[in-house]
Formats: C-alpha cells, sequence, structure tokens
C-alpha cells in the first residue's frame, strides 16, 4: 500500500516554495511526482496518459493540508474500473506526523468499512484518496468546498451530520478515548499552534461577535483570551468518552 520515501520525499518542500496563485499545472515536477504516484496506484490509463493531459488543481479549504484534484483529461480515459479523478492530500501539520500510523490505519479501516473515502496509496507524508464533489453547482463544476458555518447550523444540514456522527461514535476501535489524548490534542493543536497564532494577529486582538440563535448557549461575544482559559480548564478535568 506505502510507496518508497525516496520518490516523493520532497513534495512537501516542493510545494512549499509554491505561491498559493500558482497554477500546479505550470510546476513541471509537481506533475511528474504526481503522475508516478498515481500511475503506481491507480494504473489503468493513469500509467499511460501524457503529462500534459493530467490535469492538477489546488482545492482550497484544508487547514492543515495541500489538497490537490488530480484528473484525466477528456482525451484520455479510464479503460477498466480505475477512477478518473482523485484527491492528493500532503500532510503540512507537524503534529500529524507523531500519530500518522494511527492516522493511517482509521483512516484505511472507515475506508473498507464505507464510513469515508477510498484509500488509493499511502506515501511518505502524504496519501491518495476518493474524490466526492459536492452536490449542486459545486458537482457540476467539479468544485468542492467545506460547509460554513451557517450552513452546519442549518437544521436539515445539522441533522444529517448527526447521523453521520453517530456511525463513528458506535464504531468499535481499538485505539485510546481518553481525556489524555483530548488534553494533548487540545494543547498541540489550540495553544501551541492556531490559538497563539491568531493572538498574534489584529483579528486575534478583538472579541469575536457569536451569532444572536446561540446566545441561549453561548455568550455573545468570546475573545482569545477566554478560550485559553477554558482550554486551561479543560485540561484539568478528567474528560472520559
Amino acid at each position: 500500500m506505502s510507496i518508497g520515501e525516496g520518490h516523493f520525499r520532497g513534495m512537501k518542500e516542493l510545494l512549499s516554495t509554491m505561491q498559493p496563485e500558482t497554477d500546479a499545472n505550470e510546476v513541471k515536477e509537481l506533475k511528474q511526482r504526481t503522475h508516478m504516484l498515481c500511475a503506481r496506484f491507480l494504473g489503468g490509463a493513469w500509467k499511460t496518459v501524457p503529462l500534459e493531459q493530467l490535469r492538477i488543481s489546488r482545492i482550497k479549504g484544508g487547514m492543515s493540508n495541500m489538497l490537490f484534484l488530480c484528473r484525466l483529461s477528456e482525451l484520455h480515459r479510464p479503460i477498466r474500473n480505475e477512477p478518473d479523478k482523485v484527491l492528493l492530500r500532503v500532510y503540512f501539520n507537524p503534529e500529524t506526523e507523531s500519530h500518522l500510523v494511527a492516522e493511517s490505519v482509521i483512516f484505511t479501516l472507515l475506508s473498507e468499512r464505507h464510513l469515508g473515502p477510498k484509500l488509493y496509496g499511502i506515501f511518505s507524508g502524504g496519501r491518495l484518496e476518493e474524490y466526492i464533489p459536492a452536490s449542486g453547482f459545486y458537482y457540476k463544476t467539479n468544485r468542492s468546498r467545506p460547509l460554513t458555518c451557517r450552513e452546519i447550523a442549518l437544521p436539515t444540514m445539522s441533522s444529517k451530520i448527526a447521523k453521520r456522527l453517530s456511525k463513528y461514535i458506535n464504531w468499535k476501535c481499538r485505539f485510546g478515548r481518553t481525556g489524555l489524548h483530548i488534553r494533548q490534542c487540545q494543547h498541540q493543536h489550540s495553544d501551541s499552534r492556531w490559538l497563539c497564532q491568531l493572538m498574534k494577529t489584529a483579528t486575534g486582538q478583538n472579541a469575536f461577535i457569536l451569532p444572536d440563535q446561540y446566545i441561549q448557549w453561548a455568550p455573545s461575544c468570546l475573545t482569545c483570551e477566554e478560550i485559553a482559559r477554558e482550554l486551561d480548564y479543560v485540561r484539568q478535568v478528567d474528560v472520559i468518552l
């Protein structure tokens, strides 16, 4: 399932030098490495597709990874049952490396149980997975995006999310679910990374005004300092899932 580190050891370093507005198709080395990856794991038409007929486009919205949609051109179609488009995920979160094995195992198990995207391959620094387009307009244009907070709050959407989450919660997995993992996650991801970075920005200096529909459960506004104090409190409490 995995590929030798030597082939893709520099993928993260290569992407680190790319400007956000850079067209991925113009970066020849990126296309060559992506072509090698897709050919190795997907086979079929991906093995014979010319480099110029392989299309790569960056998908925005990843919080800690770089995501790319890789697809075959209309002139080079699948020859068996291989997909004509896949998602390339390259890890950029330094904390991910510390629990990469566990994450890969969980993703594989979820894929086998049809609770997540299909896993096509794992390589050093990322993975190749099924591309699931959004519905409606985004489906027609082959574009996906994260849900907004307003969309998540819609009753029709939140009920669907709850039903999906229940499948994960009821899923039996031999991985620890104690409060220690929660505290470590909150310490590494919240305090050490995004919260500290946010507090250094102009946005983080101001209070965040919460929508009126949440006034029953949340304060009208919230500051970064209050979030930090809340995290400190949670870490002092033994949380059992």
